[in-house]
């Protein structure tokens, strides 16, 4: 056994060729065994909005072909007997994603007719290729030897990754898709690539808007020499420019048929999820909270996020975290915490990209955040195998578990004289 795995991590094109094969496979297993969930709200969404792109009709004017609108909302695909029981509700959430999400359904829609199964497998597809380039990240960056628990780590982050097996598979969605070019464009970065990377990077913002938070992440491995971020010179600073204006050009391209439109929906969507009037709902840690001290809630959570903002801060100004920690610190602080109501698909985005990327950061600690994504991860599960149904309320414990870890590491370094990462 131990020859083998010697062999597979010597052969890593191979190895990343079966990852992918094996991931794909494993997920259409799980297609075939849920067929119940092919009717399931999110999909039912994603079907109308690829039905908007197919009828040629712009999802986000909701007098554009009203009559076609009124069709589609009455038709037998993608009926959801809430969703459509008004026009203006049913309005809202077909057109409730970014122009390049609609894009994308309007793409499967052209191909599959909007039968459910192939938009599975079109997602299972993605989720694939996703696994494949987690398991190249952790290869290259991670300083894996070769041995059994370290093949278990590179397929329990991506391909046997619990999270995503269950809110990807089981349960029907896309964020797959906006976790993969948010790792491409980073690596991608990494590697200097910069006319790509601006591509994936602009796909990322009109994809599902959270590309953006990865920007300073980008420019810190696209520019930096010797880790002299805020020193660039002339050369580095048009580079900058060049990046940051192809980046624009590749994220609002997809967006200026839909202006201006879209702003309504995209206020509507942020209002929806923060505020002082919003209540946590899903998979939000703060539905924890809330149960708890109904009263205090927004209070711990005013008082929580001061202090590990106050914490990251501290660590960064006194150099303990570097760049590309606190970038990712913003992106798990706006994605898993201060947004209400996102489920673990959401959830997951922030968690997965943090991870796979603290190994810029700290290997062993990234290897921690790993270990309990898969270990805790498969905790998710309890209430699907006794109760054949999910809880959100387990997906809050689990994220919140994993913001603990993360949020806390900036004491780790603080009570560690030996660690100081240049900025």
């Amino acid at each position: 056994m131990q020859e083998l795995i010697k062999i597979l991590f010597s052969k890593r094109k191979i190895l990343l060729i079966l990852i992918f094969v094996f991931a794909f496979i494993t997920r259409l297993y799980l297609i075939y065994n849920t067929p119940y969930q092919n009717e399931s709200i999110d999909l039912n969404i994603y079907r109308d909005g690829g039905q908007l792109i197919t009828n040629g009709i712009n999802p986000y004017n909701y007098s554009d072909k009203i009559d076609i609108r009124n069709q589609l909302r009455l038709d037998s695909i993608a009926f959801n007997v809430w969703i459509c029981e008004t026009q203006e509700r049913w309005d809202f959430y077909a057109s409730s994603n970014l122009p390049l999400s609609l894009l994308f359904y309007g793409l499967i829609d052209s191909i599959s007719d909007g039968n459910s199964t192939i938009y599975r497998i079109f997602f299972d597809i993605i989720d694939a290729l996703l696994a494949l380039v987690i398991a190249l990240i952790l290869l290259r960056f991670w300083k894996l030897n070769p041995s059994f628990i370290n093949l278990i780590l590179l397929l329990g982050a991506g391909a046997l990754s619990p999270t995503l097996l269950l809110w990807g598979a089981i349960f029907p969605e896309d964020k797959g898709l906006q976790i993969l070019l948010m790792l491409l464009a980073i690596l991608l970065a990494i590697d200097r690539k910069w006319f790509l990377s601006s591509i994936f990077l602009g796909c990322s913002i009109a994809f599902k808007g959270l590309g953006v938070f990865i920007i300073p992440l980008c420019l810190f491995f696209l520019i930096n020499e010797n880790q002299k971020i805020h020193k660039s010179n002339k050369k580095q600073f048009k580079l900058i420019l060049l990046y940051l204006s192809l980046t624009f050009f590749f994220s609002i391209i997809w967006f200026l048929p839909y202006m201006p439109e879209i702003f309504e929906m995209m206020k509507k969507r942020i209002e929806m999820n923060l505020g002082s009037e919003v209540i946590p709902e899903h998979g939000s840690i703060w539905v924890i909270v809330m149960n708890i001290f109904p009263n205090k809630w927004e209070y711990i959570k005013t008082f929580s996020i001061a202090i590990i903002s106050i914490l990251w801060g501290y660590a960064f100004l006194f150099r303990k975290v570097n760049i590309p920690a606190l970038s990712l610190f913003i992106l798990v602080l706006f994605v898993d915490i201060l947004l209400l109501k996102g489920s673990m698909d959401r959830m997951n985005i922030g968690l997965i990209v943090s991870m796979v990327f603290f190994s810029f950061i700290d290997i062993k600690y990234a290897r921690i955040l790993g270990w309990y994504t898969i270990i805790i991860g498969f905790y998710l599960y309890y209430p699907l195998i006794r109760q054949n149904r999910i809880d959100e309320s387990v997906d809050g414990i689990y994220t919140m578990g994993y913001l603990i870890l993360f949020c806390l590491y900036p004491l780790f370094t603080l009570f560690d004289k030996k660690i100081e990462l240049p900025t």
